[in-house]
This record gives C-alpha cells, structure tokens and sequence, in this order.
C-alpha cells in the first residue's frame, strides 16, 4: 500500500533504537496516544496520564540523518518562536511551547508504534513519511536487505487540546522555588530504594540549609526509608541545587515510576518544583554524537497527603541511607 499525498515530511533514521528509546520512556500506561508534532528544528512527542502526568520529548533534526519538513494544513508559527533557549543547550526548558506547534499536529496508539518499530532488530534502518494532510503514516523499516512497509492510521488532535494540556500542566504556571541538577544515576540508586513494596507515596524535600540538600522518602506499613542527597563540592551528585526554603511535597509513586525508568539512559536530570507542588524531571540524554543532546521531560501534580490517613511519611523506625 502506498500513501496519495505527494507532499510529505520525511525523516529517516541509520538505526531506529534511539526512537524506540524514547518511545518506551513515554509509555505511562497501557493504552498511551502518542500524540506527534513534526517542528522545523525537530520532532516532539508528547503524552498524558489522567490529567496528572505530562511528558514530552524532543528529538533534534540533527539527530536524523535525513529530516525533511514540511508544513501541513494547520497554522505554525515563526520556527525561532518553537524553542526557548535561554537556558543551556544541555538543558532546555520550556514553557507554554504546543502553542506553537501546527494545529494539525496527531496521535499513534503507543503500543502499536512501537510494535511496528520492532518488526526488526534495534539496528534498523526508519525511514518516516508523514503526508501533509497526517490522516495516516508510513513506517519503512529495513535490515539485511529485507524492508518492512506499515501505514499507521493517525488520531486527530486539535490545537486547542494541546494548548489546554500545557496550561494546566506546566511546571511555568506558578514560581519555581526549587532546583536542582543530578547524575542521572545517584537518582536511579536514591529511587530504587525507596521504592519498596506496599509504598504508596513518596516524600520529596529540599532543605534550604547550608549545605542545601534532597531527601527522598517513603513507608510501607513496616517501615520507613528515607535517602539524603547532599550538595557538595566532594560528590558529583549535583552540579547544582538550591531552594529559596524547606521545600516539601508528596507524590504518587505509582505516577514516578513510569517518569524515572528513563534514568538508566539519561546522563543528568533537571529537577524542579513550583509554588503549587508541581514537579518537573527533565532527562538529557546522550546520543552518539556528543555535539547532539535530547531530552524527556516529565510533568507531575502533586498529591495532599491529609487525604489519604497514615500515609504521610514517619520518622520512626526510619533506615536512612547517605549517599556521601
């Protein structure tokens, strides 16, 4: 089957394991809408949870080894208006940033994305199509000199959804009061402790002392645990960290778990929290060209921990670990 349209976007992968990386990283749920957005300067994925989680990804047309756009039938704004770069090229943060992407931006069943991307092995050649209008997709994969041909059929998604959904989850939407930057694998080590069985929440504090620090807690109805993360010129576990006071919020850590497997692949990860709770992790990650950086942002709410009766984290019968 091949697709009518002769106008397309077309990017074009030497291997499509760093897609299919990504795609994993953003799989919060079973039943994911990978919703796509084709950029002058790169390709963003973005999907939710619930209204409680939101990630993005972005993948820079540099990363491709070809990366041809083209615009489709909704509006775009200016391509310089698509990404903030007012921080580092290493970390990139955004802020109401869909509301530049083309009105007709759309949508993949997440699964079965990645299930055509897997038809063969992680070193495959991807070729994408993406026809003007996105009513569908093609997926040409090669290896060994055998080529696979998929036509994905797209979900349609509106503009005003996506500026709907970055509103209401965007870390920008109050004061940042917290920060921090870690390697990614002191916080892969500082989770998996706390991630005990019959957990439910997580406790997560910066102390504004000096040195500042990070705690990260939790409990079970056994016992409690509760991981330090020092700031200090001794360790690499931040190259910084810093809250304008005692920061303290709880989470579902249920909601964390899909946010933090991607840690194994990040090399360091940008932390914030907002006035209302909101906490932000945003994932560098390398690639094989030291000069290119992409990254995986998550977004998470909050939870009140008075709703949910003995849930909020003891201080008695607490192991504590200290990663000096």
């Amino acid at each position: 089957m091949q697709l009518q349209n002769s106008t397309f976007s077309i990017m074009r992968l030497d291997n499509v394991d760093p897609l299919i990386s990504v795609l994993n990283s953003l799989l919060l749920a079973k039943e994911t809408i990978v919703y796509l957005h084709v950029l002058p300067a790169g390709l963003k994925l973005t999907v939710e949870r619930n209204k409680l989680v939101f990630a993005k990804a972005y993948l820079k047309a540099s990363l491709f080894a070809e990366y041809t756009f083209q615009k489709g039938s909704g509006r775009v704004h200016d391509e310089h208006e698509e990404l903030d770069h007012s921080l580092p090229d290493t970390i990139i943060s955004h802020g109401n940033d869909l509301a530049s992407v083309n009105s007709s931006s759309f949508g993949l069943p997440l699964n079965r994305f990645l299930a055509a991307l897997r038809i063969f092995s992680p070193n495959a050649h991807c070729s994408i199509r993406v026809p003007a209008d996105r009513q569908c997709i093609e997926l040409i994969l090669e290896e060994g000199g055998v080529i696979s041909e998929c036509i994905l059929t797209c979900i349609e998604s509106t503009e005003s959804d996506d500026i709907r959904l970055s509103d209401e989850l965007n870390i920008r939407s109050a004061p940042i009061i917290a920060r921090a930057v870690a390697k990614s694998t002191h916080l892969k080590l500082a989770f998996a402790e706390v991630d005990i069985p019959g957990a439910q929440l997580v406790h997560i504090k910066f102390n504004a002392e000096n040195p500042p620090y990070l705690e990260i807690m939790t409990r079970n109805e056994a016992l409690s645990i509760n991981v330090n993360l020092p700031f200090s010129a001794t360790t690499d576990v931040f190259t910084d960290l810093s809250a304008d006071e005692n920061v303290e919020y709880f989470y579902h850590l249920s909601l964390l778990r899909p946010c933090l497997k991607v840690l194994q692949h990040a090399d360091h990860t940008y932390i914030r929290i907002n006035q209302n709770g909101m906490l932000s992790l945003q994932h560098i990650l390398p690639t094989h060209d030291e000069r290119i950086t992409n990254w995986i942002e998550f977004t998470i709410c909050a939870h009140d921990p008075h709703e949910d009766n003995g849930l909020m984290v003891s201080t008695q019968s607490q192991d504590s670990f200290d990663f000096d």
